[in-house]
């Protein structure tokens, strides 16, 4: 279920390769984390 959330709320985690849309990635891991906080 986390992966599927994570997807969902996060599709430019999988779709971005490039180098420096890296961190972009990370504030979309940090929004998606903020909006859906995960059991750690």
């Amino acid at each position: 279920m986390v992966a599927l959330v994570k997807s969902h709320c996060c599709p430019l985690l999988e779709i971005s390769l490039l180098p420096a849309e890296a961190k972009f990635r990370e504030i979309n891991t940090r929004t998606c984390i903020m909006h859906f906080p995960l059991p750690s």
